[in-house]
C-alpha cells in the first residue's frame, strides 16, 4: 500500500547535482537577469519580461522539499494520470513526484515525455547559469546532454537537440555540429535553422550530413560515400566556398536578425539569430542528385559558329529553346555546368563573336528547363524560344 509522507526531496531521493532545488538553486529570473547584464554572450534577453513577469523568488521547475511525495511501485505506475508536458513540479501528484525524483538519479533511462520536458527545462537554466559565470567548456550541462543524445531513450529527441543547439551557440563552437547533426532529430524548419548556426559558427558542410539532408528534404539519393565526397568537393569548388556560406549569403539582412528562441523553460525569453538555410541550399542539393542522375560519359559539345547549329536543334514539332550569355553572376559557372550536361546543349558565337550557350529542350524535358531557368532568369543575356519565336520572360509560364 502506497504511503505518503514529507520528504526532504533531493537530499534522500537526487543523487544528481544537476537537478535544481528550491532553496539551493536561484530561480529563473534571478539567472536571467545576470544574463541579461553579461554582454559578452552571443545571446539577448528580453529584459521587460525579465522584470514584469513572475516574482524573482520563485521558479515552478524547482523542487520544493516541503510537497508531499507518495510510495509507488513503478514509473508506469505514476504516468497513468500525467500532466502534460511543461508543467512545474507542484502540478504532478504526490506519486508521480516520487517517479519523477526516482527517474532522476538515472535520467538516460526511459520516461513520460512530461519528465524528459521538465528535466530539460531544468538543464536549460543550468546551462545559462553556467555560462553566465564561467566558460561554458568547463561546465557539466553540455556533457549531461551529450550523455543523453547518446542513450536510447533520447535519441531523436527534438528538444534535447534543440538545446544542445543552444549550448554550441552559446559555447561559440560548432565543431561538433557536423557529428551530431545527422543522427538526431532535427527536422522541418529547425533543420534550416540548425545549417544557418553551423554557417554562423563557420563550419562547413560535411559528406556525413548530405544523405540526412537528401532524405528529409525528400531530394534522393547518392549511392555511396566516395561520390558524397566528389560532388559536394565539386559543389564546393564551382560556388567558390563552402555551401552552407554561399547559402547564408543568399539570407537577406532581416532573416538573419535575432529572432526569440524556442525555449524548454516557458519563462526564458532568449534571442538570437536563426537563419534558415533550407530555402538557399535545397536548390543546390537538388542539382547536385540531378547532376548524377543526368551526367553523359559524352564530351562537352564544341564550340561552333552560328552557321552550323542547325543540325543540332533537331526536328522535333514543338521545341524550347533557352539562350544565355556570359554573365558576372556568383552562379553562373554552375548553371554553365548544369546547361552543359543536358543532351541539347551547344556553344556559339553570335555576330559579334561573343559566346552564346544555348540549350534545345523537348517537352519531356520542361523539369530540367525549369530547374535552370532557376538561376538564369533574371540575366540580361537570357532569352527564350518556343518553336522558333522568342517569349516574353513575363508570359512564359502561361505559354508553357
Amino acid at each position: 500500500m502506497a504511503t505518503k509522507r514529507k520528504s526532504s526531496g533531493k537530499q534522500r531521493f537526487v543523487n544528481n547535482s544537476l537537478v535544481r532545488v528550491l532553496g539551493q538553486h536561484r530561480p529563473v529570473q534571478q539567472v536571467l537577469q545576470e544574463v541579461a547584464q553579461n554582454s559578452a554572450l552571443p545571446i539577448q534577453v528580453r529584459t521587460a519580461h525579465v522584470s514584469s513577469a513572475m516574482p524573482a523568488t520563485t521558479d515552478y521547475i524547482l523542487i520544493d522539499p516541503a510537497l508531499t511525495i507518495e510510495t509507488v511501485a513503478t514509473a508506469e505506475q505514476a504516468a497513468q494520470t500525467m500532466p502534460p508536458m511543461g508543467v512545474g513540479y507542484a502540478a504532478f501528484t504526490a506519486g508521480q513526484r516520487y517517479a519523477l525524483l526516482q527517474w532522476l538519479n538515472q535520467p538516460t533511462e526511459p520516461a513520460p515525455p512530461a519528465f524528459q520536458q521538465f528535466y530539460l527545462a531544468q538543464l536549460e537554466v543550468g546551462l545559462l547559469e553556467q555560462t553566465s559565470a564561467i566558460p561554458l567548456d568547463a561546465t557539466p550541462v553540455p556533457v549531461e546532454i551529450v550523455r543523453l543524445q547518446q542513450s536510447p531513450a533520447w535519441h531523436s529527441h527534438p528538444g534535447l537537440a534543440r538545446l544542445r543547439l543552444l549550448a554550441d551557440w552559446l559555447a561559440q563552437d560548432g565543431r561538433d555540429l557536423p557529428t551530431w547533426l545527422p543522427e538526431q532529430s532535427v527536422s522541418g524548419p529547425w533543420l534550416g535553422v540548425a545549417l544557418g548556426l553551423q554557417a554562423l559558427l563557420k563550419q562547413a558542410l560535411v559528406p556525413q550530413q548530405l544523405p540526412m539532408l537528401l532524405q528529409q528534404w525528400a531530394i534522393g539519393t547518392l549511392p555511396n560515400n566516395t561520390l558524397l565526397t566528389l560532388r559536394l568537393s565539386s559543389l564546393a569548388a564551382t560556388l567558390g566556398t563552402d555551401p552552407l556560406a554561399y547559402a547564408l549569403a543568399q539570407v537577406d539582412e532581416e532573416a538573419r536578425l535575432p529572432q526569440p528562441w524556442r525555449s524548454q523553460h516557458r519563462d526564458l525569453r532568449l534571442v538570437l539569430p536563426q537563419p534558415n538555410l533550407r530555402p538557399s541550399l535545397e536548390p543546390l542539393l537538388r542539382d547536385l542528385v540531378v547532376m548524377q542522375d543526368e551526367t553523359k560519359n559524352e564530351p562537352s559539345p564544341p564550340v561552333m559558329d552560328a552557321g552550323t547549329t542547325a543540325a543540332a536543334k533537331g526536328t522535333a514539332k514543338w521545341q524550347l529553346v533557352l539562350e544565355f550569355g556570359e554573365s558576372r553572376s556568383d552562379l553562373f559557372t554552375f548553371a554553365l555546368t548544369i546547361a552543359q550536361q543536358q543532351a541539347g546543349y551547344v556553344a556559339l558565337l553570335d555576330e559579334d563573336r561573343r559566346m552564346v550557350h544555348r540549350v534545345h529542350f523537348q517537352k519531356s524535358e520542361l523539369r530540367r528547363f525549369w530547374r535552370l531557368w532557376e538561376y538564369v532568369q533574371s540575366w540580361s543575356t537570357t532569352k527564350v524560344y518556343l518553336n522558333g519565336n522568342e517569349v516574353n520572360k513575363w508570359e512564359l509560364y502561361a505559354r508553357l
